[in-house]
């Protein structure tokens, strides 16, 4: 089976920067029942990753399955910025921007210059910190 066989969103549908690279590996990462949950917003040095927020059946069906597909979908975001040789650091925002039909998952800060001003607290270096913030994000 090929990858287009698959139906896939297009990049302006999940993205508001569809040329990056990055936005294409994200786009072919797998999702429960393919629907690719995610919006990327980006803008210099940063990549916030969103969950659409389900319907009905979706949000009974799929319980908190997209917030598994939201971290197989930063998992190949960070692949294809380490391919262009960012070294990219996960982060909670404690103030993100709101994003109409979604709720805010996690960032990915890739300048270096700004990783230093980032509170330690905000970091998700240990994966249970990165765990527990999806935990506590009901749909």
């Amino acid at each position: 089976m090929s990858i287009s066989q698959f139906d896939r969103k297009q990049p302006e549908e999940i993205s508001n920067r569809p040329e990056l690279p990055l936005v294409e590996a994200v786009r072919l990462a797998p999702s429960a029942r393919n629907r690719q949950p995610w919006y990327l917003a980006c803008k210099e040095g940063c990549i916030d990753f969103y969950c659409r927020k389900g319907g009905l059946i979706d949000n009974t069906l799929l319980k908190n399955l997209h917030w598994f597909d939201i971290g197989i979908a930063v998992c190949h975001a960070v692949l294809a910025l380490q391919e262009e040789g960012f070294s990219p650091i996960p982060v909670i925002r404690p103030d993100p921007p709101e994003r109409a039909g979604c709720i805010y998952g996690i960032s990915l800060n890739i300048n270096p210059a700004k990783s230093a001003e980032i509170p330690a607290k905000y970091r998700t270096n240990k994966r249970r910190n990165f765990i527990r913030r999806f935990d506590l994000l009901p749909l």
